[in-house]
């Protein structure tokens, strides 16, 4: 009876130290996973209030913070048709620690963002059926102005209401060889971000991780400025004519579009991107009169070889009419608009 009793004890006491390894072990995982999620969470907190920006193939995301309020800028590239515009978003952390931007309404997109620099682009209809899925790049550099000075030249990336614009001057004696030009922004492989803008020049600045850049002229002749320089962030060139303002600008199959306020003065610049030699800048421009009782279109007039129509409509579509009095030259269709004048009516 006292063997039975012995070995029973002994039993429960090795029973009773399994468990309390046993428990001990748990909560040690416990404390680890609990600190691995506080960690994740101080790491996610770090984003709060910071641009962003997903860019896929085909459509781009950019995430920007009005009065710790996130906002979704959602379109396709070109012909830049807008799916969203400052749309509201709830910010969600995942379990995996990604974070997502939702945005509900007639379609449903989450844009969402992964620690390997990886990121999601969703839109769902009300039916629950996808009408776009894409995976893309995430882009830091996204909507905030950003410098790269080099040995001899400087390149300034300015934001305006969506739309990244290039200065691009020499040093002594300050030559501007590009004055609030329009640009368009592209992910590399790399990582790296890009630049351009198509004028008299295709201008090129690309921006690396490490703080580098470099910076690309190519005239077209094939000829042109090819420099590495540094990265300085939010600077602004100091320019005579600050008081500039950009209206309507828009891409169309063979023009780039601008219309313009320079110190008080209207003024249009087209950029035939077929012939360059036959582009034509600061043309003297005014509002155009309505064309009728149910014109829904705000036109501006610019005078030179042509009558220049730059004109858009509430529903965003853009246009550049080229006439000799009443008669048509010729007309085509605009995509990816921005400009002070354009955005109020969307």
């Amino acid at each position: 009876m006292i063997r039975i009793f012995t070995t029973t004890l002994v039993t429960l006491v090795l029973l009773g130290t399994d468990v309390s390894l046993a428990w001990s072990k748990i909560k040690s995982n416990a404390t680890i996973a609990l600190n691995s999620v506080t960690h994740i969470d101080e790491k996610l907190s770090q984003a709060v209030g910071q641009n962003i920006t997903c860019e896929g193939q085909l459509n781009i995301a950019d995430i920007s913070w009005q009065q710790g309020q996130p906002l979704i800028n959602f379109e396709s590239k070109p012909p830049g048709k807008k799916h969203l515009n400052n749309a509201p978003a709830t910010r969600v952390s995942n379990k995996d620690g990604s974070i997502s931007y939702i945005s509900g309404g007639k379609t449903t997109t989450t844009v969402t963002f992964f620690s390997n620099g990886k990121c999601s682009l969703l839109v769902k209809s009300t039916s629950g059926s996808v009408t776009v899925e894409e995976k893309g790049q995430k882009v830091t550099t996204g909507q905030s102005d950003i410098t790269c000075d080099g040995q001899r030249h400087t390149a300034y990336i300015q934001w305006q209401k969506g739309q990244p614009y290039m200065t691009f001057e020499s040093r002594p004696p300050s030559t501007g060889n590009l004055h609030n030009s329009p640009a368009t922004r592209v992910s590399n492989i790399d990582g790296s971000v890009s630049y351009q803008s198509k004028g008299e020049t295709i201008t090129t600045v690309r921006f690396f991780s490490d703080g580098r850049c470099t910076l690309k002229l190519v005239n077209s002749r094939g000829s042109g400025i090819q420099e590495t320089g540094q990265i300085l962030a939010k600077t602004q060139p100091n320019h005579s004519e600050a008081n500039e303002e950009t209206l309507l600008a828009f891409q169309t199959d063979t023009q780039t579009v601008r219309v313009f306020r320079r110190n008080g003065q209207l003024l249009m610049d087209l950029y035939n991107k077929q012939n360059p030699s036959l582009s034509v800048y600061n043309i003297p421009t005014q509002m155009a009169p309505k064309r009728g009782a149910g014109d829904n279109w705000t036109s501006y007039l610019g005078k030179g070889n042509f009558d220049y129509y730059a004109r858009f409509n509430s529903n965003g579509a853009t246009e550049i009419e080229l006439r000799t009095q009443d008669t048509v030259m010729k007309r085509e269709d605009g995509y990816s608009a921005t400009g002070i004048a354009y955005s109020s009516t969307q």
